[in-house]
């Protein structure tokens, strides 16, 4: 081959993937500006559910143990010093990967796993498992059982949500919304014969609402929802940042921008995602099968 075609060639694989000379790591282009993909933390086995405390700079998540009894595991990862712990004291039923899943459970043990949610007014960490729900305390870093396992409360919730300290979580095998407030748990009326596999809730009172058919769009205390367009198969989980903008994520299908206005999903990173929140400086960190990953402007001139 001739030697100028192979740099022409290694050039444009290099401007591609975002590997060329000076680049900390892959670059994606994300809302226009170009972000270098830095990896935080390695040999994670498909962390889930990862949210985030502003008042300690420090990321909660979910991840499995080994490949031969399936147990769920919760851990933090402290942004200042790059500091990563398993959190203990959190019960969580082990199931031998030989065991076969109820007939009414729509989802494989590829994907089951435990929830974690931070409360963006109080700040308060919370964590759902078999053992029932969990809050983090910061001062003992150890979690406390704040309301037991009950009939509400499966074995595995499938969303876990917190907002002023009510949380809001569905269930296996109907996926009905139930909320818990002052250790008391009952049906969300707004949406008592509707399945909810994910739900987040904005500033504006508007309850976004993801199922089999796709995501919905509807005011707290209103039955009538807005429907987004080509959304089925398209939310696998949704996040809010730090200022209320509201996001979903889908596996291999990368991260989608959602507007309160329409009925419009807009594709803005395409990578795979298992777990997705974002950090104080509305950076986006997510995780694959064995990665967690923080996206953060470009701002080196020797990496384009």
């Amino acid at each position: 081959m001739n030697l100028q075609v192979l740099f022409c060639l290694i050039a444009v694989l290099g401007s591609v993937f975002g590997q060329q000379s000076g680049c900390k790591g892959p670059v994606f282009k994300v809302n226009g500006v170009n972000q270098i993909r830095e990896v935080l933390k390695t040999n994670l086995n498909s962390a889930a559910s990862l949210s985030y405390d502003s008042s300690t700079n420090t990321l909660f998540f979910s991840y499995r143990s080994d490949k031969n009894v399936y147990s769920v595991l919760f851990g933090k990862f402290n942004l200042n010093n790059n500091e990563f712990e398993t959190i203990s004291g959190v019960e969580y039923q082990q199931i031998q990967l030989s065991n076969t899943l109820s007939s009414n459970s729509f989802i494989s043990i590829e994907y089951i796993h435990g929830e974690t949610a931070v409360d963006a007014k109080t700040n308060n960490v919370y964590i759902q498992s078999t053992g029932g729900f969990y809050r983090y305390n910061k001062n003992t870093n150890r979690p406390e059982l704040c309301s037991a396992k009950d009939s509400n409360i499966a074995s595995y919730a499938y969303m876990l949500f917190v907002k002023s300290d009510i949380i809001y979580y569905a269930t296996d095998p109907n996926f009905y919304l139930f909320i818990m407030e002052n250790g008391v748990a009952s049906k969300f009326k707004d949406l008592e014969t509707n399945q909810v596999r994910e739900l987040v809730i904005d500033d504006y009172d508007n309850i976004y609402i993801a199922n089999d058919t796709g995501l919905y769009r509807q005011k707290i205390g209103s039955q009538k929802a807005v429907y987004y367009k080509e959304s089925k198969g398209l939310v696998d989980g949704l996040v809010i940042n730090q200022v209320g903008d509201v996001y979903a994520y889908a596996g291999s299908s990368g991260v989608y921008a959602i507007s309160r206005n329409t009925n419009v999903m807009e594709k803005i990173l395409d990578d795979t995602v298992l777990g997705l929140t974002f950090d104080g400086g509305y950076n986006m960190v997510y995780s694959d099968k064995t990665n967690l990953f923080i996206l953060k402007p470009n701002n080196d001139p020797n990496c384009v």
